[in-house]
C-alpha cells in the first residue's frame, strides 16, 4: 500500500491484513473499572501484547463506560472487542455487541445486585 493512508475504524469489523486461521486470545478481560479488575486499559493491552495474544474482549461489569479508551490501545496486532458483563441476582453474563445493538441494550431491566 505504498503511497495510501489506510483509515483506521474503531471497533473494526476484523484484524486487518489476517485470513482465516487460529488466534490466541481472551474472551472476558476486566480492567481496574471492574470489581476484580486491577490493571488499567494501557496495562492491560501491553500485557496482552506481552503475553502474545491476538485479541480480548473487554467486558466491564454492567458498564461500557471504558469503551472509548480501547481505540489508541489497538492496532493492526491487537483486535479488542467491545463488550460487557451483565451481573445480575442469578449470574454474571458476559456478552459482546455491535455498537448499534449495545445502544439499544437497557441496563436497568437487569436489576444488578451490586455496583459496576
Amino acid at each position: 500500500m505504498t503511497g495510501q493512508v489506510r483509515e483506521l475504524r474503531f471497533p473494526p469489523d476484523s484484524a486487518a491484513g489476517r485470513g482465516r486461521g487460529w488466534y490466541r486470545g481472551d474472551c472476558h478481560v476486566h480492567s481496574a473499572r471492574s470489581h476484580g479488575g486491577e490493571l488499567t486499559p494501557g496495562q492491560l493491552a501491553a500485557a496482552a501484547r506481552a503475553s502474545g495474544l491476538d485479541f480480548f474482549a473487554i467486558t466491564e461489569h454492567n458498564t461500557a463506560d471504558t469503551h472509548g479508551a480501547w481505540g489508541p490501545l489497538a492496532d493492526d496486532g491487537l483486535l479488542v472487542i467491545l463488550g460487557q458483563e451483565a451481573v445480575t441476582q442469578t449470574g454474571h453474563w458476559p456478552g459482546t455487541a455491535s455498537p448499534e445493538s449495545a445502544s439499544s441494550w437497557k441496563p436497568a431491566a437487569i436489576r444488578p445486585w451490586y455496583g459496576p
